[in-house]
């Protein structure tokens, strides 16, 4: 059997970072972002003894037209999708044109779908959806008849016009077990982020799960909440691949928790140390010191990314995240004095709100002075508590899902901000950190090539609100 994954082309050629256990947003500066869940699932294809081809339209930007000519060139038997909220509505439609103009087997799989698993399978007419983590269901349903198909966990499957949910799924206890990504299926060679200075560079998932009950995120959903980690051989053995066969020698480990158990963290540094990997991380600002930065920082490790949240401890509470200001000064302190870039992430427009507290966020990301920052909007995105209490309260203005995006739109209306608020002061935080003078000369010092100029300019002049493209619909809210 043929199976094509396919990361699918938008109508207007925009570009969003998508990945598995990822909400979604647009590139920021034009960075192109690696299909690593598509190529664990054609792994998987290939390992069961099945063809698999992977397209990644938005990566080598490919028009839809440009697209379909290439899948009906080869003629796959199914289509499986990734997608994510403020793509599903565009995925869905051309997806949906495919199969009525040729007839293949369409899926999807992704964030999305794993939390609206019905509404997304009936608004695409899809044979079938995963729900969450899907390599074991992928797996199982190869070679089984479709008659079969909701009897295997992770499935949702359109009979006769009606979505039948399968049993819960189940995760992959043993992560060895996983095929490593079939990376060459994909065009590593276009994948970019501001960080690699135009080097290719690829995304690496050393471990899932996240226990932690943030209420805006949907990692848990996705991943379950008990952490499983990948043994250090197997780690290693990805990143020699990565070097040694693709030539990509720049990674980002994709996990929410990367430092959780520190003693496996430095067991993959110890191994790592020796061999000039360089690489970026997530991590907890609690589950950091300065032993474990720096043996980061010995390992090749430039940067580490933070989830702030908020500046102000009440809406930080509010959060679930478990976190206190006193502990986010501590772990980004921590990552400065090993001499780790950071990055830090804040919402703005959270339950709570107010103009004075946003000020609090603003001010406490200037104490911190972070290498970089990101200020997004609140995002009730379906599948989080966030959504839930959003929807109960009657704070959605809409769930129009193309406008589900965290950089430039606000779909929730608490009763202490509106959403213009909200993006007033995006803009304005944003602002308020990259445009001081001292900001912008470390900018320009750390710029080594034309490359790298293009896309952090790109990347600038949409954070600063230069280039944020249409408004949101807001206006019927007022």
């Amino acid at each position: 059997m043929r199976i094509l994954f396919l990361n699918p082309p938008l109508p207007d050629g925009e570009i969003f970072m998508k990945e598995l256990g990822r909400c979604g947003r647009k590139s920021v500066g034009g960075e192109t972002w690696p299909q690593t869940g598509l190529a664990y699932l054609a792994a998987i294809a290939l390992r069961s003894g099945h063809e698999a081809r992977l397209i990644d339209a938005m990566a080598e930007g490919l028009t839809q037209d440009q697209t379909e000519g290439r899948i009906t060139d080869w003629n796959p038997d199914w289509i499986i999708a990734g997608t994510t909220t403020p793509t599903f509505k565009k995925d869905a439609a051309y997806l949906k044109g495919l199969k009525e103009r040729h007839g293949y087997t369409i899926a999807f799989t992704g964030t999305h779908v794993t939390a609206l698993p019905v509404e997304s399978l009936l608004e695409a007419n899809a044979d079938f959806v995963f729900m969450g983590e899907a390599e074991l269901t992928l797996e199982r349903i190869l070679d089984r008849p479709r008659e079969e198909w909701t009897q295997v966990p992770g499935m949702c499957v359109n009979i006769d016009g009606e979505a039948v949910k399968g049993p819960p799924t189940e995760l992959v206890d043993d992560l060895d077990y996983l095929p490593y990504p079939a990376r060459h299926l994909t065009p590593y060679e276009v994948y970019q982020m501001p960080f690699s200075h135009g080097e290719p560079f690829a995304t690496v998932i050393p471990s899932r799960g996240c226990p932690y009950p943030c209420t805006f995120c949907r990692a848990g959903t996705v991943w379950g909440v008990n952490i499983r980690t990948r043994s250090v051989d197997n780690l290693m053995g990805e990143l020699f691949d990565l070097r040694d066969n693709l030539g990509i020698n720049f990674f980002a480990f994709m996990t929410d928790t990367f430092t959780l158990r520190p003693s496996w963290v430095k067991q993959v540094m110890e191994a790592m140390k020796p061999h000039g990997f360089r690489w970026v991380c997530n991590s907890r600002v609690d589950t950091i010191n300065d032993d474990l930065a720096r043996a980061m920082k010995e390992a090749g490790c430039e940067l580490i990314s933070f989830g702030v949240e908020s500046g102000n401890p009440e809406i930080l509470e509010s959060t679930k995240k478990g976190i206190t200001l006193d502990q986010v000064r501590e772990g980004v302190g921590a990552a400065k004095r090993a001499g780790i870039m950071t990055f830090c992430y804040f919402i703005i427009g959270l339950p709570g709100e107010t103009e004075e507290t946003i000020q609090d966020t603003i001010d406490f990301a200037k104490e911190l002075d972070p290498d970089y920052c990101n200020f997004h909007v609140a995002t009730p995105f379906p599948g989080t508590e966030l959504y839930e209490q959003a929807k109960r309260e009657g704070w959605l203005v809409h769930e129009d899902w193309d406008q589900y995006e965290e950089m430039g739109s606000a779909v929730m209306k608490t009763p202490s901000l509106s959403p213009e608020a909200a993006m007033r002061a995006q803009t304005r935080a944003t602002r308020a950190i990259y445009l001081r003078p001292k900001r912008i000369v470390k900018e320009l010092g750390r710029m080594r090539s034309m490359k790298d100029v293009m896309i952090r300019s790109k990347a600038a002049l949409r954070l600063l609100g230069v280039t944020q493209g249409e408004p949101p619909a807001v206006s019927e809210v007022e």
